[in-house]
């Protein structure tokens, strides 16, 4: 189930963040050097799936525009003592049901167009390649953006194309562990996110780090169940809140 237009606040008390210095002047200068940490995100309906295997592309604009990271999560309903999962011949490692791995990402040298290839053993056998290119946004993130007016950012298939859902999501650091952040999601044939002016206010004269993601989604369905694929290319950046 797609959810549009929905905020989100979440608490995450176990990431180390660094605090940005308040400042009283519209001026934006160097802040935050704390790095954007992806996490499992599933804007898809998950009734009668199995797993899901999520592979992210994270692009930090603050750094470079072409340089980044994929970071690959599998989430599994039960794990299982003989459970394996490989992506692109990288074993994942984690816990809980939730496995993690991560491989450098060069836009200009990788490109959009690279497969992923997934392997389960163990618990259940099965092998998917997704060779569709993955989502991309080319919605520039801002330097700045404005506490008296409407922030809205538009999707479309011409602006993001291959994807499905996109999300914006803003953090700002609030203590030397904990992080708070909002989501925003829409539909890309025609959907849009409009910050709420009251919600932007929280942050101004601040640095927040603000995040646009695109998604898709395949299904798999076999003898041992139904399993969701996500592709999802976000990019990242802290701009200033005037």
């Amino acid at each position: 189930m797609r959810k549009i237009g929905v905020a989100l606040w979440v608490l995450i008390a176990t990431i180390a963040v660094s605090s940005c210095s308040k400042k009283e002047s519209n001026t934006q200068s160097a802040c935050c050097t704390t790095a954007y940490l992806s996490s499992l995100i599933i804007p898809y309906d998950t009734t009668g799936i199995t797993d899901v295997f999520s592979a992210d592309i994270v692009i930090d604009s603050s750094l470079s525009a072409n340089r980044g990271s994929v970071v690959y999560y599998a989430a599994l309903r039960t794990l299982g003592d003989s459970a394996q999962v490989t992506v692109n011949g990288k074993r994942l490692v984690g816990s809980d049901g939730l496995l993690n791995g991560s491989d450098s990402y060069e836009q200009d040298t990788t490109g959009m167009e690279f497969k992923v290839s997934w392997i389960l053993k163990g618990r259940a056998d099965i092998a998917y390649a997704n060779f569709e290119p993955f989502p991309y946004s080319t919605i520039l993130i801002p330097d700045t953006v404005s506490d008296s007016f409407n922030n809205i950012y538009y999707f479309y298939d011409a602006n993001t194309p291959n994807s499905d859902i996109s999300m914006l999501e803003i953090a700002l650091p609030v203590s030397d562990d904990s992080l708070t952040t909002f989501r925003y999601y829409a539909a890309n044939n025609g959907g849009n996110i409009a910050i709420p002016k009251e919600v932007i206010q929280l942050f101004s004269k601040k640095h927040v780090r603000l995040s646009l993601s695109a998604f898709s989604s395949n299904t798999l369905v076999a003898a041992t169940g139904k399993y969701l694929f996500i592709k999802r290319y976000t990019q990242t950046k802290y701009v200033w809140v005037k």
